[in-house]
């Protein structure tokens, strides 16, 4: 997830990156007050730790996506021989079960960031 707030002069936007769940571990780690520098100004503030906000990570659904895609087409390939020979329908369910395992990861870890982000959003420190 991506941190980021405001510049109190200028009012571009600072991001910052910290591996923390809340605002609570990011007080623990940075402390209440957070010095800053903004690229765009040059003047370095502190920022208490309720005027930062989280948003996704737009790296972290690229490679979701990219585990989705590659995933999906290595078992595809993976169960290529075995589509036509089997005409039960309990195989054409496990065929769809095994297709949906990148998926299922894919969903796994956009919700999770999901979750991480408002779950640091909705808690004030």
């Amino acid at each position: 997830m991506k941190l980021y707030t405001r510049c109190s002069k200028c009012r571009e936007e600072i991001n910052f990156s910290a591996w923390v769940s809340d605002r609570f571990a990011l007080a623990k780690k940075l402390n209440e007050k957070i010095e800053l520098r903004c690229t765009n100004c040059n003047t370095s503030n502190k920022y208490h730790v309720n005027d930062i906000r989280a948003e996704k990570n737009k790296i972290v659904a690229l490679v979701a996506s990219l585990i989705l895609l590659a995933g999906t087409a290595g078992m595809v390939m993976l169960v290529w021989d075995y589509i036509f020979r089997i005409a039960d329908v309990y195989a054409t369910s496990a065929f769809v079960g095994v297709i949906g395992i990148p998926m299922a990861v894919y969903q796994a870890i956009v919700s999770g960031q999901e979750r991480k982000v408002w779950l640091f959003n909705s808690y004030k420190y």
